[in-house]
Order: structure tokens, then C-alpha cells, then sequence
């Protein structure tokens, strides 16, 4: 998909990563691989603020004239965030793009290709997403 101009050229490549620690694996697939930060980081004075908003969700995507997607809090509060999310909860919205409430994600979210992904890697990822900061961000 195409993304902003604002955050720079593609990467060209990225160097492999041990999956012995699910977390540090995990931070890998949710970092360079999944762009996970990227759209659920706000933006500051046209910059993201990974130093003390990461993953805290309020990223305003125009996905056409009249629509903006506005990503979620994926931090550890339970308040705004996923915190309070089970680990299978988690794992439904990742793969199935299905929220514990029912509601359905935004097809942006590459849920679809998650699915395909062998369950070790879907599993680190959530190990990573239990060690995100809190950051209370309620996203409407």
C-alpha cells in the first residue's frame, strides 16, 4: 500500500532476527516486517512520537475524499488500549480481524495476511504486544 511521503524511502532490506525470544521476535515482526508503529504511532508537529506515543493509536489515515481511519490503541492500557484484551483475543483480531466486542477492523489492517502466518509468529507477536507500554489514548 502506498504510505506518506513523511516517512521516508522503502526499506530496502532488514537484517534476520532470532525467533529463540518470542518478544525480541515478536518486536521484529511487529517493527521493521509489520509496520505495526508506524500506523498505530500519532503524528506530532508532522512527526510520529515513537519516543512517548508508540503504538498508542490516533493516526489519521485518508483512505478517500470523504474518510479518515483513525488507528487503534494497541498499548497495554486496559482503559484505551488492548490491555485488557485476552491473548486469544488478541490472536482473533490479528487473524480473523474481529474485535472482542464483535466489531469488525478496517480491512487496512492486514488481518488477512496474519492468518496466514504459522501460529508461533501470530504467537510472538502477541508476547511482543504484552510488553508495549501502557499509554492511556482513548480513539474514537
Amino acid at each position: 500500500m502506498p504510505l506518506p511521503p513523511a516517512w521516508g524511502p522503502p526499506v530496502g532490506s532488514v537484517a534476520d532476527v532470532s525467533n529463540a525470544d518470542p518478544v525480541v521476535y515478536g518486536g521484529y515482526l511487529a517493527g521493521p516486517l509489520g509496520h505495526c508503529v508506524e500506523c498505530h504511532t500519532p503524528m506530532e508537529q508532522g512527526r510520529s512520537d515513537f519516543e512517548n506515543r508508540a503504538y498508542a493509536g490516533g493516526l489519521h489515515l485518508p483512505l478517500g475524499p470523504d474518510m479518515i481511519l483513525i488507528t487503534a490503541n494497541i498499548t497495554q492500557d486496559k482503559e484505551t488500549g488492548i490491555g485488557a484484551w485476552t491473548d486469544a483475543e488478541i490472536v482473533t483480531a490479528l487473524t480473523k480481524g474481529v474485535r472482542p466486542d464483535g466489531g469488525k477492523l478496517h480491512p487496512i489492517m492486514p488481518y488477512g495476511f496474519y492468518a496466514n502466518m504459522n501460529m508461533a509468529d501470530i504467537e510472538a507477536l502477541v508476547a511482543f504486544l504484552r510488553t508495549v507500554k501502557p499509554v492511556a489514548n482513548a480513539v474514537k
